[in-house]
């Protein structure tokens, strides 16, 4: 079983209140359920019939982007996620939520529990918090600069080789910063050193939730601007204001969230629109029919590194990078900017990173 002795520690927790709330020992099964994006294993309950679920261990969910994030990497990869039963030192009410939606089974080191195999059997325990605080994860990789750091690596995955002076320049991060946060990833495994201390990635699939999950929290906040309310009310009207308000200057921009979803899926209908600009791009645009409108249609973001903006060259406008654009989604967070993360997720980020969909 390749877990780690946290993932083994939070297992035991939750088996054994499993046991506490159906009366028998669920068993362990110590081999693989499934090729996935997670080294997983199976566990069986004892229910009528016997329920066999694979396991699915993180150390805490906090928000509803991480619940968000696991089922669309569960659905890329071509598995049904009501067959997963996620185990975790403690799972925030906003992030079960979401699980109960898609029909993910989940229980926590805390004691709140979903199973769900209706019409027979419904267990639904929720409400219940840690004694101590959770604190958040240590470390630097989910601070903002080790973020851009992970955004960077993601993004463009040759400059794992480049020496940490370029890495740094790239991110947009000091050096300092940068071989703070690569020997952090290293210890994770995250990235993994070979011969000559050549990089390579390590667990790639974690990486990837460590972004997600720090994006709303720490490099969202860091990179925020302000909000505006611009006088036209369509996106596309907003956007047709921008391109003509920046051209012919050196200013850098570029759209996310919504509006560069549906550029890139043509699924949803975006009503505001979100922009990483840098200085000059920002003064510009605050200089446009804006005004400050903390529920305006309008979000600047900072335009942390040039590596912030994608190469696509059929789009009408800039467009952030894919992994940036997804994150955003995600933190918007309706029915369909979830829905166009997971082709964002699969069509753009998993080959980038030398991924593929893994079907069963």
């Amino acid at each position: 079983m390749n877990t780690t002795n946290t993932d083994n520690r939070t297992t035991d927790y939750c088996l054994g209140f499993l046991k506490e709330i159906l009366g028998k020992e669920p068993i362990l099964l110590n081999q693989p359920f499934a090729q996935g994006p997670y080294p997983e294993y199976a566990v069986q309950l004892p229910t009528e019939p016997p329920i066999i679920l694979a396991v699915h261990n993180k150390n805490t969910i906090a928000t509803r982007t991480q619940a968000l994030h696991i089922a669309n990497q569960l659905k890329v990869y071509g598995h049904n996620p009501t067959e997963y039963l996620i185990c975790a030192q403690w799972i925030a009410e906003t992030a079960a939520e979401e699980f109960r939606k898609a029909g993910i089974c989940y229980v926590d080191a805390v004691g709140n529990l979903y199973l769900a195999r209706r019409p027979k059997l419904l267990i639904d325990i929720r409400g219940r918090r840690p004694e101590a605080k959770i604190r958040p994860a240590p470390g630097r990789i989910v601070e903002a600069g080790g973020l851009k750091v992970c955004h960077l690596l993601l993004t463009k995955p040759d400059m794992l080789e480049q020496p940490l002076r370029v890495i740094a320049e790239q991110a947009g991060v000091a050096l300092g910063t940068a071989h703070i946060v690569m020997r952090e990833l290293v210890a994770a495994r995250l990235v993994l050193l070979g011969p000559g201390n050549k990089r390579r990635f390590g667990n790639v699939e974690e990486m990837i939730d460590a972004f997600v999950r720090g994006y709303a929290n720490k490099l969202r906040p860091a990179c925020f601007i302000k909000r505006y309310r611009h006088k036209k009310t369509h996106p596309a009207d907003i956007l047709e204001d921008f391109k003509k308000r920046l051209a012919g200057t050196n200013a850098r921009w570029a759209l996310t969230g919504g509006i560069a979803g549906n550029q890139m899926t043509h699924f949803i209908a975006p009503n505001t629109i979100t922009v990483f600009a840098d200085r000059q791009a920002a003064q510009l645009l605050q200089e446009g029919p804006m005004l400050p409108d903390r529920n305006g249609n309008v979000t600047l973001l900072d335009f942390f590194a040039d590596t912030a903006i994608a190469g696509f060259t059929d789009v009408a406008a800039p467009m952030a990078t894919p992994l940036l654009i997804y994150a955003e989604l995600l933190d918007e967070g309706g029915p369909r900017e979830a829905e166009a993360a997971e082709m964002i997720l699969e069509k753009y980020i998993m080959p980038g990173v030398g991924l593929e969909r893994r079907p069963i």
